[in-house]
């Protein structure tokens, strides 16, 4: 499958919408994506295949590191390398290299753990009952970007 990476634009919106849904028992509102595209300083990519957007990544700086806040694939598109696409064009992008990148995940969430380890994040902590819909414990992991 080729995968091709672009910036998100307000336009993904409606798919961004219905990959979320589908990603998360929490999904974002449309309205946190909006702002994220409207910041001049934030990161917001598209994985898009021949099928449409297969899947998103939104990334935003915190004074000298790289958060990042949300990352998705389509259900049809998962296991085909997307998720991995999008990490290693974040990692590697000008704006990020060189910076560490942090994130948050679901302990329950081991897939997404493994695919953050295997490009080099590690845990550094952990934030209690981090996710308010069950009180599930977020692992907190951290990575450094190589430089360019």
């Amino acid at each position: 499958m080729s995968v091709r990476i672009r910036r998100l634009r307000y336009r993904d919106l409606p798919a961004v919408g219905r990959i979320e849904r589908a990603a998360f028992g929490t999904p974002w509102p449309a309205r946190e994506f909006a702002f994220e595209l409207a910041k001049p300083s934030g990161l917001c990519l598209a994985a898009v295949t021949e099928d449409g957007l297969a899947g998103y990544l939104v990334a935003c700086p915190q004074g000298r590191l790289w958060n990042l806040r949300n990352v998705a694939v389509a259900t049809s598109s998962r296991r085909l390398g997307v998720g991995s696409t999008l990490l290693r064009a974040l990692l590697e992008s000008e704006r990020v290299a060189g910076s560490n990148v942090v994130l948050e995940v679901r302990e329950s969430e081991r897939g997404a753990i493994a695919l953050y380890e295997r490009f080099g994040f590690y845990v550094a902590g952990r934030r209690p009952e981090f996710y308010g819909d069950n009180h599930e414990d977020a692992v907190l992991m951290w990575c450094s970007s190589p430089r360019r």
